[in-house]
């Protein structure tokens, strides 16, 4: 299982995130997500459907770079789902509940067109 202690310094980045994995019921599914922050090592995305995850769980990330918006261009790459949280957005009034979702990176990322 993954260590929790962090290892890389993390980028505090507001980019969407494709994400595509496969939930214990062996349902497909693929979701829009709002990445908060990125490391070497993985990442933190907010998501409205935390039923769809669970720890251990193994997921493919499409990052795409608002910068490049007119070639489309991303990166994708493995992970696995390390922690599922309550979101702080959540003690907002009025907020819609989201979950925080830890992944940690199996594989470089790759160029995306």
């Amino acid at each position: 299982m993954w260590n929790e202690r962090r290892n890389h310094h993390r980028r505090f980045l507001d980019y969407l995130l494709e994400i595509e994995g496969e939930m214990q019921n062996g349902q497909v599914f693929q979701e829009m997500a709002t990445l908060v922050n990125i490391s070497t090592g993985g990442a933190l995305f907010t998501t409205l459907y935390k039923e769809r995850y669970f720890v251990g769980q193994s997921l493919q990330v499409n990052l795409f770079l608002s910068e490049t918006r007119d070639v489309k261009g991303g990166m994708k790459t493995m992970a696995h789902v390390i922690r599922i949280s309550e979101s702080k957005e959540n003690e907002l009034p009025n907020s819609i509940a989201q979950a925080n979702i830890s992944i940690h990176f199996t594989e470089p990322f790759h160029l995306i067109r």
